[in-house]
């Protein structure tokens, strides 16, 4: 037996006398539950303004994705169409366009990515990567600058129409005489000097 007090010869396990308040007697006790995000306080508060352009993104955003689901409903109701007659190949204006190809070429390889993403593993990843981004997400609109960075998104989101489903050749020449129509029952309108 060593009996010596040095530390080389005490075993790791072994304790020391009982000490009140020590470090390792604090390190053992139940620890409080922090919250994560920041006091309600904390956050801004939004103003009118905040509010007005949320509504006003969000409604450019809508408009956007009904034009889209519009636009894609009739080139399928064409191909569909053109499928009845028995035609097999794709129409002359759909093989000239880039823009319905780089789309034809996106749709299939989101096929290809649903057929490649069906096991087990590879929907678990998923599911952690959508955690992930809620969190980041999360993590980026409880920091100081993202008031910045939110205000300069949704102003380049209104001002700029960017739309990734190409407008039909036919649809076109159709969408002007409405709007035509519209412009010339304005002018036409006699009534002078009165509120409308």
């Amino acid at each position: 037996l060593n009996r010596s007090d040095s530390d080389s010869s005490m075993p790791k396990y072994k304790k020391g006398p009982f000490h009140r308040n020590a470090l390792e007697r604090r390190s053992l006790r139940w620890k409080k539950v922090r919250t994560t995000g920041p006091p309600s306080s904390a956050l801004p508060m939004r103003t009118s303004l905040d509010l007005e352009l949320d509504l006003q993104a969000n409604h450019t955003k809508l408009d956007h994705l009904k034009d889209e689901i519009a636009r894609l409903k009739d080139i399928n109701k064409r191909l569909s169409d053109a499928k009845t007659k028995g035609e097999t190949e794709l129409p002359q204006w759909m093989n000239d366009d880039q823009s319905f190809q780089n789309l034809l070429s996106e749709a299939e390889k989101l096929r290809n990515e649903m057929k490649a993403n069906s096991s087990k593993q590879d929907r678990r990843a998923e599911q952690l990567l959508k955690r992930a981004t809620r969190d980041v997400q999360r993590m980026r609109k409880n920091s100081p600058a993202s008031n910045v960075i939110s205000f300069k998104e949704k102003m380049a989101f209104i001002t700029s129409a960017k739309t990734t489903v190409p407008v039909l050749p036919g649809t076109i020449m159709t969408e002007i005489p409405k709007d035509r129509e519209r412009l010339e029952e304005f002018l036409r309108d006699d009534r002078i000097g009165e509120e409308v």
